[in-house]
């Protein structure tokens, strides 16, 4: 049969394409730089900066901070620490002066060379060139022991007043350890950090304070040497801690857990404290990074993050919890000189436990750890702040946490109480009211009429509505936040066939606006520049945002998601990879993602 002509063959049907769809919904698995990200699971993030995990999944912009306090004119020198004690925060300083803050803000001095040389034999107050890192506090019986590794203890009674801590029966504190370290144990006072022998422990006598080797009896006070006890002694001891009645004593490679309230069968029985084990390759960084749950002894090393638990023989042991950013937390632990300046605060309100590490340009890393179960740590996940450089921090009986630089203290925001939902930072913060007939420099922040305002200009001031009008000044609602989130790369488990990428869709809430980014095949970063290299690029802005004729302009709000059209997004890719960053003032909480894609042949 004669060939037949190519216009008789019967055309070759093409099988319409699907076009699929898959969402995003969990982001709480948090930052992994452990794991390669070419099969790394969704729900981690490369990058994660000054974003949370949520208990729900999603993930929000960390809250930013409020001007709270100013200490200057009240006490000298700049704080290296912030305490809560009985419904006050009190500021320490580095000329040795104490003040307290009451819940109404009214600001007095608790401790200065005046108090001091008051009270009964006159004595002179606290040693000035005190250093961040230099202050340790333990409350014993509803009074607050205060350590400097200096100058005798303090002890400040539930009242807020300041003396030196001594032997009730003599008024004598000559046998009273000068120590950098203090913990509450078993109705003991432990103090260690002694110059002459760094690691030696001194155990006051049970039920008292001020009963020390010493001083008169009765006194069963005792002191341990552990330097033999702990088989990776890299130095002195550098921080105490107490767990489920166990004294947690830390070294830098390792730490040593000594049980208190043991009795010999002397006539007059001698107190012997049990080592009880000691645990390698789990220390501390410094005294102000460990903290204690209900359930766990949290404590950061420069290998990680550790806790300590009870176990099934009644022991204390140790698990690791950071193995997904070990590699870059390393990185940022701070040369030994600066480790004391290391500190940790536990935001009870949101379950999340912070570490500040700071570096050589006196910014400070700070390392999050979200748990979702309040009592036990449970599904961790790890987040970096950044564009902070606190010096200490602590938290309120009622959840608040406070951070400090300075002679000024600061608020952390929260969901909880109204008017603290801070979402930029050191919002309110002014340095002086506004006054008439005074030269202001371009950026002088001032207060008046009850809210902050920077300067536009240089210029001297005349009437304030008038300069105002004239667009010599405007409203400071405080500094941007930076942030960046970056997931691993993705094949929507079709790793070699070709996806055609068509649009999204999103759920957000808050009114923040933001950029998303695609990258594609590995195409990531210019190999010489070092510049990103994004396939597609776009603009949008939170779903609580106003849309046309909402707010301070007419013209809408740009790319609102709000609704459910979705945006073109045209890419095509095997691999791809999501990051959502930007610089805002207000609110953002990313809910789900979705992408609705062709799936298309194994040919690129």
């Amino acid at each position: 049969m004669a060939g037949l002509s190519v216009f008789n063959k019967r055309p070759f049907r093409v099988r319409p394409q699907l076009l699929q769809s898959a969402t995003l919904s969990d982001f709480g698995g948090g930052l992994n730089v452990a794991d390669n990200d070419l099969t790394m699971k969704s729900r981690f993030a490369k990058v994660s900066d000054n974003v949370n995990k949520n208990i729900d999944g999603s993930l929000s912009i960390r809250w930013g901070t409020g001007f709270k306090y100013d200490i200057s004119g009240v006490v000298t020198g700049t704080l290296i620490e912030v305490q809560y004690f009985n419904r006050h925060l009190l500021a320490f300083t580095t000329t040795g002066q104490i003040a307290k803050i009451t819940e109404a803000g009214v600001i007095t001095a608790i401790w200065n060379p005046t108090i001091a040389a008051a009270l009964p034999g006159a004595p002179s107050g606290w040693s000035t060139g005190l250093v961040v890192g230099s202050i340790d506090t333990s409350e014993f019986k509803g009074d607050l022991i205060v350590v400097n590794g200096v100058d005798k203890p303090l002890i400040i009674s539930k009242l807020l007043v300041a003396k030196y801590l001594s032997d009730p029966a003599t008024g004598s504190n000559i046998y009273t350890p000068i120590s950098k370290y203090v913990t509450t144990v078993s109705n003991y006072l432990v103090m260690s950090g002694i110059t002459a022998n760094g690691a030696e422990v001194y155990i006051s006598a049970q039920g008292t304070s001020g009963v020390w080797p010493g001083d008169a009896p009765p006194n069963d006070s005792v002191t341990i040497n552990l330097g033999a006890w702990v088989p990776q002694n890299t130095g002195d001891i550098i921080g105490l801690g107490s767990f489920r009645n166990n004294l947690i004593v830390g070294f830098n490679g390792a730490i040593a857990v000594v049980e208190l309230g043991q009795y010999d069968n002397a006539t007059t029985p001698n107190h012997v404290p049990k080592v009880q084990d000691n645990i390698v390759e789990r220390g501390m960084i410094s005294h102000r990074t460990t903290m204690t749950t209900k359930n766990d002894f949290i404590m950061a090393d420069i290998l990680g993050w550790h806790t300590a638990v009870r176990n099934q023989f009644g022991l204390v042991d140790t698990k690791g919890l950071s193995e997904l950013v070990d590699p870059e937390y390393m990185q940022a632990v701070p040369a030994d000189t600066d480790r004391p300046k290391a500190f940790s605060v536990h935001n009870k309100i949101e379950n999340r436990f912070m570490t500040f590490l700071p570096t050589s340009t006196g910014a400070v890393a700070v390392y999050v750890m979200s748990s979702s179960d309040k009592e036990t740590i449970k599904s961790q996940a790890f987040n970096v702040y950044k564009g902070w450089d606190w010096t200490c921090g602590c938290m309120s009986e009622r959840g608040r946490v406070y951070l400090g630089k300075g002679t000024r203290i600061y608020q952390y925001g929260n969901s909880i109480y109204p008017g603290e939902a801070y979402t930029a930072d050191k919002v309110g913060d002014y340095q002086a009211a506004w006054a008439t007939a005074t030269v202001y420099a371009e950026g002088y922040r001032v207060l008046q009429g009850g809210k902050t305002y920077y300067a536009l200009v240089a210029h001297t001031s005349t009437v304030f509505a008038d300069d105002l009008d004239d667009l010599k000044w405007a409203e400071y609602f405080g500094e941007p936040i930076d942030f960046d989130f970056e997931l691993p790369w993705a094949d929507i488990n079709q790793r070699a066939r070709k996806k055609v990428l068509k649009s999204l869709q999103a759920d957000t809430k808050g009114k923040a606006s933001f950029t998303f980014e695609v990258y594609v095949d590995n195409f990531y970063k210019d190999v010489q520049t070092g510049d990103y290299t994004p396939a597609v690029a776009m603009e949008f802005v939170a779903g609580d945002s106003l849309g046309y004729g909402g707010g301070d302009q007419p013209y809408g709000g740009g790319r609102r998601l709000r609704d459910e059209r979705p945006y073109a997004i045209p890419a095509e890719f095997k691999l791809m990879k999501i990051r959502i960053h930007g610089s805002t003032r207000l609110a953002l909480q990313i809910v789900t993602l979705t992408i609705l894609y062709y799936m298309g042949t194994y040919r690129r």
